[in-house]
């Protein structure tokens, strides 16, 4: 872990806090920005031991407001993007592994956002993924739970969403998320009932559906979209497939699989398609191609370049064209 610094601003009080690491020992350095501040050096038994304590401190000054921060001479190092999002060369079910896919987010994680690492949850345990079943009134695809059995989620507060930058859900706030489709589904009979605007990509592989009980939201950004398992797909789609939730109505599918999810994600971030942004302000994480696009935005190329969707009938190229973020 190299030198962290994180900024806080409530408007009235502007500080710094920064934190180092050097063998057994962290180095902290505070106080009021635009000062030199205060430096407390603290030793430990073992190299682990700092970083264990260092990462708990960041973790702390997170839930206090805290927002972390690149200096000019710490920005992330540059590397080529590519030019787009890469298509996948086999979109088969059964082909990933759940275990490789997390092993390999975890390294690239490790060495360029170790915070976001730190906050990766403990594995759930089995009765907490019945309970969510149970709740739902739906079995969850087995890869799903296997990779719940690794992270129950990220803690949302330490570091940026894993998801380029989107949180990866706890299964307690998965649930909270489902109650809200549930509410949708019964509330459209009485009143606000908004299917006329759903549509997806490809056609025909989700549910013609506004919201519904059959997604369990996994991710979502604080506006009203997520990006959920579908245990309930159209006539083309797969049980267990990922798919965006916008909140006007439009749903890509991103995979036909969490696993297959997972490995493109890791896929992506290995091959250099992302962005670290910091220079002057809070770190931002975010896909590299197509630039400047939040996650959701891209749904439609992500979903036609991880099913392998090289060429499209009229129906899917005409809703392609009008939703593509890379055209």
């Amino acid at each position: 872990m190299g030198k962290q610094r994180l900024e806080f601003d409530d408007g009235r009080t502007t500080k710094f806090w920064e934190i180092s690491l050097s063998g057994t020992e962290h180095t902290v350095r505070f106080g009021r920005i635009g000062t030199q501040g205060q430096i407390r050096t603290k030793s430990f038994a073992t190299a682990k031991a700092a970083e264990n304590d260092a990462f708990k401190r960041i973790a702390e000054k997170h839930k206090k407001g805290y927002i972390q921060v690149f200096d000019e001479s710490e920005s992330p190092a540059r590397h080529k993007i590519p030019t787009s999002i890469k298509y996948r060369s086999n979109a088969t079910l059964g082909t990933d592994s759940v275990s490789d896919a997390w092993s390999r987010i975890e390294a690239w994680l490790e060495e360029h956002l170790p915070v976001s690492k730190k906050g990766l949850q403990r594995p759930a345990k089995v009765r907490e993924i019945k309970a969510v079943e149970e709740a739902i009134g739906l079995r969850l695809p087995e890869d799903f739970k296997e990779s719940y059995r690794r992270h129950d989620g990220q803690d949302e507060m330490i570091g940026d969403g894993i998801i380029f930058g989107l949180p990866l859900a706890t299964l307690e706030l998965a649930k909270g998320l489902w109650e809200s489709n549930a509410r949708y589904e019964k509330s459209k009979k009485r009143k606000h009932n908004f299917d006329d605007q759903a549509t997806c990509f490809p056609v025909d592989y989700v549910q013609p559906v506004y919201a519904s009980r059959s997604w369990l939201p996994i991710s979502h950004d604080g506006s009203g979209n997520t990006i959920a398992i579908d245990l309930d797909p159209g006539d083309l789609g797969v049980a267990g497939q990922v798919i965006v939730c916008d909140r006007n109505g439009f749903h890509p599918v991103l995979a036909l699989s969490w696993s297959q999810f997972l490995a493109d994600i890791a896929a992506e971030l290995e091959r250099g398609n992302w962005r670290l942004r910091g220079l002057g302000g809070a770190v931002e994480f975010s896909l590299g191609s197509p630039r400047n696009a939040h996650f959701h935005d891209v749904g439609a190329d992500w979903s036609r370049r991880k099913l392998g969707l090289r060429k499209l009938d009229k129906e899917n190229e005409s809703i392609w064209k009008q939703r593509s973020f890379a055209r």
